[in-house]
C-alpha cells in the first residue's frame, strides 16, 4: 500500500492530535495514523488538498516540516514530550536522553545537537528543561500534590535543585509561583513556536 507522511510542527498532546486529525478529515483525507508530530495517509494527496491542510494547520497554530532537518527536530520535539510524559513521569526506567534520542532515530547525538540547535535557537537540553518547567507550572496550579514530590516525579536529585532551576526559568519560587502563577504556563505548541525559527 502506498502512504504519504506528513511532519507536522507544534504538536504536543493528545488535543493537538484529535485537532490535526480533524484537520485532515475536514480536507477529505483519511490518515491512517495520528501521533505527535506525523500524519500518515494511504495515498498520494491531491494539490488542493495539501494548500487546505496547511491554511487550515497554520490557522490553528501548526505547520508543516518541510526540510529533512526541520522533520528532524520535530521527531525530536515528539520524542521528548514523549519521554517526559512516559518515562520520567511514570518512572520507568530512565536512559540518558542523549542514548534515548539517538536509538529512536538511528543518529549520532552530536548531529541531533546541531540540527535541533541551528533550527530552533535552543540546544536539546534547554528545550528539556522547558518541557519539564511547564508541566511544574501545571502540577503547582493543580495544588494536589507537595514540592517535593513534583520535584520527584520530574526526576530532580533534590528539591532545593528543583527549586533554583525553577526560579532561574521563571523568577519564582515553586511555592510563590503556587499562589501567584505569573507567568502563565506556556502552552508547547506555544513554546515550540517560541523558538522554531520560520
Amino acid at each position: 500500500m502506498t502512504t504519504s507522511t506528513f511532519h507536522i510542527k507544534n504538536m504536543c498532546c493528545e488535543r493537538c492530535i484529535i485537532e490535526v486529525k480533524r484537520i485532515f478529515q475536514n480536507a477529505g483525507i483519511a490518515p491512517l495514523t495520528v501521533r505527535l508530530g506525523e500524519v500518515v495517509v494511504k495515498k498520494a494527496v491531491s494539490p488542493k488538498a495539501q494548500d487546505k491542510v496547511m491554511k487550515n494547520l497554520e490557522a490553528s497554530g501548526f505547520s508543516l516540516a518541510s526540510s529533512d532537518d526541520e522533520k528532524l527536530v520535530v521527531n525530536i520535539q515528539a520524542l521528548l514530550v514523549f519521554y517526559l510524559r512516559e518515562y520520567l513521569l511514570q518512572k520507568k526506567k530512565l536512559f540518558k536522553i542523549s542514548s534515548y534520542l539517538s536509538k529512536q532515530l538511528n543518529k549520532s547525538y552530536s548531529l541531533l545537537s546541531r540540527v535541533f540547535k541551528k533550527n530552533t535557537g535552543i540546544t536539546i537540553e534547554k528545550y528539556f528543561i522547558k518541557l519539564r518547567i511547564e508541566k511544574a507550572k501545571e502540577l503547582l496550579i493543580l495544588n494536589q500534590i507537595d514540592i517535593a514530590e513534583i520535584a520527584w516525579l520530574l526526576g530532580y536529585s533534590s528539591s532545593q535543585n528543583f527549586s533554583t532551576q525553577f526560579k532561574i526559568e521563571t523568577g519564582k519560587a515553586p511555592g510563590e509561583y503556587r499562589v501567584d502563577p505569573e507567568p502563565e504556563r506556556i502552552q508547547l505548541p506555544r513554546l515550540v513556536k517560541q523558538n522554531f525559527k520560520q
